[in-house]
């Protein structure tokens, strides 16, 4: 079902649609997406954000920058 992104709290796991500007950062549990970053980095190209690896080790947002999908960003594609 549908919320609103204003009641989005740390922990929540939520499905990433398509065509959407993401309201918070998340971590990619499963799946890939294709997201337009230029409003952050200012590159025109299209990245591809994979899932996080199933590990025992804790997600720390500096270095698994790769599997996450950042506020204010536009989703292209979710898989």
């Amino acid at each position: 079902h549908e919320i609103i992104s204003s009641d989005l709290v740390p922990g929540d796991v939520i499905e990433i649609p398509e065509n959407c500007v993401m309201p918070c950062d998340v971590a990619l549990l499963t799946g890939t997406c294709i997201v337009n970053e230029a409003m952050l980095t200012g590159e025109s190209v299209p990245v591809i954000k994979n899932n996080i690896p199933y590990t025992s080790d804790t997600y720390i947002p500096d270095s698994d920058m790769k599997f996450t999908v950042f506020a204010g960003t536009k989703v292209i594609q979710t898989r």
